[in-house]
């Protein structure tokens, strides 16, 4: 698989991208030999991966490394925004060379070092623009532009890193305030430990 997690891959190729809005949408489970973003950029829509959904709203995204099983629902009637990247981490060289981003990066070496099989996060900085720079990039379709690309997935790996990583560290707080609104929103309700939960 061409995971971003091996050491030993240190250049990147996109595979594929969009920016799409629709109000409909189903693509059916599967899973590719590619690392994928799904960045939300307006509605929502649930994202099913190993057993677990999540809905994901504007500024929201999921991370998912290659080979693992997912899949995406658009389905409420309202127009959700995606922007979507896929790319492989490899031994063979591409005009994406990343050693000198793990080389001098904390965040993405720390990113790296957790091997999950997938992430799910809010935009915490700037993702959303990096993503968004990435592909009109691509969309260009400019050789020329090759170090230009290598910079700007460099960019987005940089802020992908970041959410991911402060996202992890503050998620115990963020359910425990997500838990403190639910009880003060229903004080006059009789409250169960499971409803709080």
């Amino acid at each position: 698989m061409n995971s971003i997690f091996n050491k030993e891959h240190v250049y990147a190729s996109i595979t594929a991208f969009y920016a799409v809005s629709v109000s409909e949408f189903h693509m059916n489970p599967h899973m590719h030999d590619s690392c994928e973003i799904m960045y939300v950029t307006g509605g929502c829509c649930t994202v099913r991966c190993q057993g677990e959904e999540f809905k994901l709203c504007q500024n929201q995204f999921i991370f998912i490394d290659a080979g693992v099983p997912h899949e995406l629902l658009i389905s409420d009637g309202q127009p959700c925004g995606v922007l979507n990247l896929e790319f492989q981490c490899k031994k063979e060289a591409s005009a994406i060379a990343l050693s000198l981003l793990f080389q001098n990066s904390s965040q993405v070496r720390e990113f790296c070092g957790r091997k999950i099989p997938f992430a799910v996060s809010e935009d915490l900085r700037n993702l959303g623009y990096a993503l968004k720079d990435l592909i009109a990039c691509l969309q260009k379709n400019d050789s020329r532009e090759d170090y230009l690309l290598s910079l700007l997935f460099q960019r987005m790996l940089l802020e992908l890193a970041d959410s991911v990583n402060q996202h992890r560290k503050s998620s115990g707080l963020y359910y425990l305030k997500k838990a403190c609104a639910y009880i003060e929103d229903n004080l006059c309700e009789p409250l169960k430990v499971p409803e709080i939960a």
